[in-house]
């Protein structure tokens, strides 16, 4: 008889990744969402608790479509800011400066100031050259509340997603088909995820515009 059930339905997520926002497998994994909240409330009707329940129904995280991958390490790599594992394609023997993927951004971390100035002008160069992200300075990071350790952060434009790769070129065909982890920052109003409550104590027909999740 718990007071507080909290239920985390995650395949529309990986679904949304593998076959993109709005496919129709997405459009499937929505409605087998659907019917477990169906036979959720069905479970709480028929232990006669439905009418002392209120259930909250709301979205992880902003999905986008994307189709190409940005793998601002591969720069660094040539710029000998990052030494590879010649033992591995992806290992990273020693470093100075490396970026780390988060989707629809990423974050710079470097060992000292000289390497970070250094990283952040090659990661500032791809970025006019090839149109596809953009450089965050630490200021507007730190206004976010994003990862303190962070010298600046990378910020993809609609369509890419960043990834880890050392080698190969900057910009590749992407594995997924739809990313989450943008910046808030730089995306206002475009990170809405769903929020639907109702039941006991919920006020009928009332829409709320905006919400801090």
């Amino acid at each position: 008889d718990p007071a507080l059930w909290l239920l985390r339905l995650v395949e529309p997520a990986a679904v949304q990744v593998a076959h993109g926002h709005g496919s129709r497998e997405h459009a499937a994994a929505l409605g087998r969402v659907d019917a477990a909240l169906g036979r959720l409330v069905d479970c709480l009707a028929a232990a006669e608790r439905l009418v002392d329940t209120a259930i909250v129904v709301v979205g992880d995280v902003a999905f986008r479509p994307v189709h190409t991958e940005i793998a601002p390490n591969t720069a660094l790599v040539r710029e000998n800011l990052i030494g590879r594992d010649p033992r591995s394609k992806t290992g990273v023997r020693s470093w100075l400066a490396l970026a780390r993927a988060h989707g629809r951004s990423a974050y710079l971390y470097a060992r000292d100031a000289d390497s970070a100035v250094s990283a952040r002008r090659v990661l500032e160069a791809e970025a006019a050259r090839s149109g596809a992200f953009e450089v965050v300075p630490a200021a507007e990071l730190a206004a976010a509340g994003a990862d303190r350790e962070a010298w600046v952060g990378l910020a993809a434009r609609p369509g890419y997603v960043f990834g880890n790769a050392l080698m190969g070129s900057l910009l590749r065909p992407a594995e997924p088909r739809s990313s989450a982890g943008g910046l808030p920052s730089r995306e206002a109003g475009d990170d809405a995820v769903g929020f639907v409550a109702w039941g006991r104590g919920v006020r009928e027909q009332v829409r709320v515009p905006e919400l801090a999740l």
